[in-house]
């Protein structure tokens, strides 16, 4: 189907360029323009399609793989910044502040700035055509915060990976229960799983993120058919050759 769409291209410049030409020709008025009009479509149409339709591929497999993760949190001091909208006053905007900060939040600190700006009350058009408008100044508040709070974040990962068909879990280092003390570590509760399908797609060698479902279905030398966006990485649609 790419030909199809690079053919439709192709036709609606073409026709662009005839407008251009021979429109003149055309023995109804406006020619050039409606001529024109149709090829920009064409075009538009085989470019929409080039890009929005699915494209099929082929693939010899050569091998597969998968990849668990466990995500490792550290609690450690972690500085955090802010910003509020506009307010109409000063201690609006210092509220609107210290609503955003955690009640177990230290190191605070909140600076008020103030700017202005004009506002349009009233805008017409005059019998000459010149615009006018009536117009205020208005003042307002912000308020910019910083503040450090001690909290859990990921800080690294462990992970067992293999090329067979029966994936398990890495060892888990830390206890996912661990108390929140700085500088203690704790694994998540759960696992990140990845599967890949490595092969041969028109002469050269690709990997595909697939899903657990396709990943358990193919195998070493197997040949499957799927479906992608042109310029995507996600493919589906997966028909393993029988």
């Amino acid at each position: 189907m790419t030909i199809v769409w690079i053919g439709l291209i192709i036709l609606g410049i073409i026709i662009i360029i005839a407008a251009f030409t021979v429109g003149d020709w055309l023995p109804f008025t406006d020619g050039p323009a409606y001529f024109c009009a149709g090829g920009i479509i064409v075009c538009l149409t085989g470019i929409i399609c080039f890009f929005a339709v699915p494209v099929t591929g082929y693939m010899k497999v050569e091998s597969t793989h998968w990849n668990w993760t466990v995500d490792i949190y550290t609690y450690r001091a972690v500085n955090e910044s802010g910003k509020t909208g506009e307010k109409s006053s000063y201690f609006g905007a210092k509220q609107a502040a210290e609503r955003c900060i955690p009640v177990n939040a230290y190191d605070v600190d909140i600076t008020i700035n103030s700017g202005s700006h004009e506002v349009v009350d009233k805008k017409w058009t005059d019998d000459n055509g010149h615009t006018h408008k009536e117009t205020h100044t208005e003042h307002y508040y912000y308020a910019r915060y910083t503040y450090t709070i001690n909290k859990w974040e990921k800080t690294s990962e462990v992970n067992s990976f293999g090329k067979d068909k029966n994936p398990y879990e890495p060892e888990r280092p830390y206890d996912i229960t661990a108390p929140d003390v700085l500088g203690n570590h704790k694994c998540g509760a759960g696992h990140n799983e990845t599967y890949t399908v490595t092969g041969i797609v028109d002469g050269e060698i690709k990997t595909y993120t697939v899903s657990k479902f396709d990943w358990e279905q193919i195998g070493n030398n197997d040949d499957f058919g799927y479906k992608k966006f042109r310029f995507g990485k996600e493919i589906w649609d997966l028909q393993i050759a029988q």
